[in-house]
């Protein structure tokens, strides 16, 4: 289990698909999920989420928030 910061995170994916380890994961926990939202931010957020979606093999993603609105 790795915990990071997004821009962390955008990291390690790449560096995981580059090497062909893409395999390895199964779960993805994407925290502070709120930030999706943030206009400076979110497209940070959106980043790992979406080369895990575009893998191969298939991965489960989790998303968390404590601060999520009401919908």
């Amino acid at each position: 289990m790795v915990v990071c910061t997004i821009e962390k995170a955008n990291s390690l994916m790449n560096t995981a698909i580059a090497e062909v380890k893409s395999g390895d994961i199964s779960v993805a926990f994407l925290y502070e999920l709120h930030m999706l939202i943030d206009e400076h931010r979110g497209y940070l957020m959106e980043f790992p989420a979406t080369k895990l979606m575009s893998l191969k093999s298939k991965v489960q993603i989790v998303g968390v928030s404590a601060t999520l609105p009401n919908p």
